[in-house]
């Protein structure tokens, strides 16, 4: 018995609990003194087609008021125009009411679905003051039997370059045959332009049958990120509209920069070309292509695209390009040069120094020196000395070594070294010693003495003594040395 009226007690709560909540439902359009009743509350259109229904409006509170009819949304919605018939502002007495038209019309290509309206009354007197709303939803029904019933992509975000399937399903609900048109476009949605037209299909759908055409669509391999539209239009064979549907899908951004370096040699410069592609889909802007070198190379270094900046730092020198905008698919390059020419030039002065020292340490020398002892006056008897040395490293062979003694001079026949062949002549007399040989760094000193024939008044010219010679490769040459003034 005690479980019983538990029972009974139980069913009592849960049936006042329903009928609270059913109240409190059926006063969901009344709030603040004033009421808003939509009838009906769903709207059935065809498209190209208009209804209506009563928006009831009601004061309830104790004085006139003057309230604002809205509805939201206020303007075409999926291809559904809502139209309020009256004015948007009517004035109701205590516990009066007023009823105005709301129509609804719906497009052509309206697309079949169901989406609610909001209808608002708010009192105009005051601000914050009564208000309510009420709901009424809007189905849109087809005026014919044939029409898309779908388009299905397989993958509806894509990477450039990638390829998706599409597949458009036509619905024939009549009971003939149709035959039928469909043309598939897809567009950008930043400008609505046209990326692609894909091939018209012409297709015959039977009686209460379910037709599909099937293509695949490949992105370019540039393709601008963002979103695109594929819209699917359907015609009769007299090319007259019966529908249209889209779907969306989204291309991903895509960053890709490649970089290449290229070397080049000539003897006076080392050229570097580095190559930069843009291979994403968007624009590149503001990027910086960098380039470190040692302190010292920068002596050398010679930036044929010039630089945006150049940054010293731990040693190093960082020249730095700025790209202000690279486009997908286009290419730019930086050159620079390490060039040689300042090397070369350093090279050749060393060099060149080089061969004058070897040529001045490394060649036969003659040179010629006298031994006087007092001023020079008449028969003042002085020595002269001929120095040779082979500084070379290989023999000289057939050695002439000539002299001369000017007129006012004769040759005193005492020789401490090899005795000369003489030969006198209006020019003086003439010396002349045969040497078979000189070995490497071998030196030979030859002498003579000579007396002056009449008193000297200033100097005499001694000449200059010279010595001819064959060398390793079996060439004539033939060496001076400095003449001599005596005083």
């Amino acid at each position: 018995m005690v479980r019983a009226k538990s029972s009974e007690r139980a069913a009592v709560l849960a049936v006042a609990l329903v009928s609270i909540l059913l109240l409190a439902s059926s006063q969901a359009a009344k709030a603040d003194g004033v009421a808003v009743t939509i009838v009906p509350s769903d709207v059935y259109i065809v498209n190209n087609g208009t209804k209506s229904v009563d928006v009831t409006v009601t004061n309830d509170q104790t004085f006139t008021d003057d309230f604002s009819v809205s509805v939201w949304p206020s303007t075409t919605y999926y291809n559904i125009t809502p139209t309020l018939g009256q004015s948007k502002i009517i004035g109701l007495a205590p516990a009066s009411s007023a009823t105005l038209k709301l129509y609804f019309f719906a497009a052509e290509n309206a697309t079949v679905l169901s989406t609610n309206f909001t209808v608002t009354a708010t009192s105009t007197l005051m601000s914050g003051g009564a208000n309510s709303s009420a709901v009424v939803t809007v189905h849109i029904q087809r005026n014919i039997l044939v029409g898309i019933s779908d388009i299905f992509l397989d993958d509806y975000t894509l990477d450039p370059a990638q390829c998706m399937n599409v597949r458009i399903d036509v619905t024939n609900l009549g009971l003939t045959l149709g035959q039928y048109r469909l043309s598939t476009v897809i567009s950008d949605n930043k400008d609505s332009s046209v990326v692609k037209r894909l091939n018209d299909d012409s297709l015959n759908v039977g009686s209460k049958s379910l037709g599909s055409v099937s293509h695949q669509y490949c992105l370019e391999k540039y393709q601008a990120n963002g979103t695109y539209t594929l819209s699917a239009t359907l015609k009769d064979s007299l090319n007259t509209l019966i529908d249209t549907r889209s779907v969306y899908f989204e291309v991903n951004p895509l960053t890709s920069l490649l970089y290449d370096k290229s070397v080049s040699y000539t003897p006076f410069a080392q050229t570097k070309v580095i190559t930069i592609k843009n291979d994403g889909n968007f624009a590149q802007r503001y990027f910086n292509v960098t380039e470190s070198v040692s302190g010292i190379v920068t002596k050398l270094f010679y930036p044929v695209t010039p630089p945006s900046s150049i940054e010293n730092a731990d040693g190093k020198v960082t020249y730095v390009w700025t790209i202000t905008r690279l486009n997908p698919g286009e290419t730019t390059s930086v050159t620079y040069e390490i060039r040689f020419v300042s090397i070369w030039i350093s090279g050749l002065v060393i060099a060149l120094l080089v061969y004058v020292a070897f040529a001045y340490v490394f060649t036969p020398r003659i040179s010629k020196n006298v031994i006087m002892v007092g001023p020079l006056k008449r028969g003042k008897e002085v020595t002269a000395l001929i120095e040779m040395r082979n500084a070379t490293l290989y023999e000289l062979k057939n050695i002439t070594v000539t002299d001369s003694i000017p007129p006012i001079a004769s040759l005193v026949e005492k020789f401490d070294t090899m005795r000369p062949d003489t030969k006198r002549n209006e020019y003086g007399t003439q010396l002349t010693w045969k040497i078979k040989s000189l070995k490497p760094l071998e030196e030979r000193v030859l002498t003579y003495r000579l007396k002056t024939n009449v008193d000297v008044i200033g100097s005499v010219r001694l000449p200059a003594a010279g010595m001819e010679y064959m060398n390793h490769k079996r060439q004539t040459k033939r060496i001076v040395s400095k003449p001599l003034e005596l005083e």
